[in-house]
């Protein structure tokens, strides 16, 4: 899971999964966390990619819906199946429950989660779309055309 959560929420999320292994990247100073969860600080890109190809979910809590977020194109490429809270460009271009997994709230998380682990073929699903519809150029296009780059 990587850590873009404030208080509260956080706490709610990891309550929601607390007997699911759990590796939290973050700056954050997190403490009294429930279940099984192993925190770690933040890493360089290629060392994260590593981490999210050695995952078989990651989950992309930060909503970012008025823009772009490279995480969950990063855990496409390594092959993970990417369960994100709403995202504009991430629901323009991939299909709940086919390629990829959203969540509204700790609730809906779970059932992700418990899908995701059962169904690994959405993850599959999410790299086959990632490489053919997001190449590199792609991608600079869809950043630089998020309403949060445009404001």
């Amino acid at each position: 899971m990587l850590d873009h959560v404030k208080f509260a929420r956080r706490y709610r999320m990891l309550e929601a999964l607390k007997d699911t292994p759990i590796t939290l990247v973050t700056d954050r100073n997190v403490e009294n966390l429930a279940g099984n969860v192993r925190v770690e600080a933040p890493r360089s890109a290629k060392d994260l990619m590593a981490l999210m190809g050695r995952s078989k979910v990651v989950v992309c809590p930060s909503s970012h819906a008025l823009g772009f977020h490279e995480y969950p194109f990063m855990a496409f490429t390594m092959g993970a199946t990417v369960i994100s809270a709403p995202n504009g460009p991430l629901e323009g271009a991939f299909s709940n429950g086919t390629d990829i997994l959203f969540f509204r709230d700790a609730h809906s998380l779970r059932a992700s989660v418990n899908q995701a682990l059962q169904h690994p073929e959405i993850g599959l699903r999410g790299r086959e779309k990632a490489l053919s519809q997001f190449l590199p150029a792609r991608l600079v296009e869809v950043i630089f055309n998020s309403p949060a780059v445009q404001a």
